[in-house]
C-alpha cells in the first residue's frame, strides 16, 4: 500500500505506521531518529540532478556580529550544523515557517539556513552564503526503511528500489527507435552511441 504523508513526518511515521519511505536525507538527519536505513538514493529534484543543499546566507557579513539570530524551518538541524561553522559568533535559532529567505528583510531574524538547489532564491532575495556556511549538509530523496523486514518485504522494496532509481537514471538517457534491416545492422554506425 501507498500513502502520500508530509515529507517530514516520513521518519516518524517508519516502524509503527510503515515499513519505508520516500524522504529528503536532511529530513531523516534532521528527525533524529536512530535505527533506519538507506534503501536508496534518488539523485532527482526540480531542477536537476544535483542535490540540495543546505547553506547558511544574509544580506550583510553576520560574522562580524557579537550575535546573530538565524532563522531555520528546521530548528534540530540548525542545531546540528551551526556548530561546524569555524569561527561562527553565538546565535539563538528562531524557527521559521517558509519563507525563510524575506525573514530578514521583515526584521525576524539576521541570517537564514536554508535548502537550496540553484541559489536562484538566495540571489533573487539578494543574500550572500555567510564564509563557512556553505553545503553544510547535501541532499538527496531517498527511500528509508526500518531496520528489520521480512524476507518477503525486504524482496518487495528491492524491486521498488530498483524500479524507482531506474526511472530516475532513464531521465538522463534519449531512446531513438527505427526501422533497419536485419542484415544492415551490423554495418550502421549511429551518432547517437557516442553523443545522443
Amino acid at each position: 500500500d501507498f500513502f502520500e504523508r508530509d515529507r517530514r513526518m516520513i521518519p516518524s511515521l517508519l516502524g509503527e505506521d510503515f515499513d519505508a519511505g520516500i524522504t529528503g536525507k536532511d529530513l531523516v538527519v534532521a528527525s533524529g531518529i536512530q535505527g533506519l536505513r538507506t534503501i536508496a538514493e534518488l539523485p532527482f529534484s526540480r531542477a536537476s540532478d544535483k542535490p540540495t543543499r543546505w547553506v547558511l546566507a544574509a544580506l550583510a557579513d553576520v560574522r562580524t556580529m557579537t550575535r546573530v539570530r538565524v532563522g531555520c524551518e528546521l530548528p534540530g538541524l540548525a542545531a546540528m550544523l551551526l556548530p561546524s561553522i569555524p569561527g561562527f559568533p553565538e546565535y539563538d535559532i528562531i524557527r521559521i515557517e517558509g519563507s525563510e529567505e524575506t525573514a530578514i528583510k521583515d526584521g525576524i531574524c539576521d541570517a537564514v539556513l536554508v535548502v537550496t538547489e540553484s541559489g536562484d532564491s538566495l540571489d533573487a532575495n539578494g543574500l550572500r552564503i555567510v564564509e563557512g556556511g556553505d553545503n553544510l549538509l547535501l541532499s538527496y530523496p531517498e527511500i528509508v526503511a526500518v531496520g528489520l523486514l521480512s524476507a518477503a518485504k525486504e524482496l518487495l522494496h528491492t524491486e521498488l528500489s530498483t524500479a524507482l532509481e531506474a526511472a530516475v537514471v532513464a531521465e538522463s538517457h534519449v531512446l531513438i527507435t527505427f526501422d533497419i534491416l536485419q542484415q544492415d545492422l551490423e554495418d550502421i554506425v549511429l551518432p547517437s552511441a557516442v553523443s545522443p
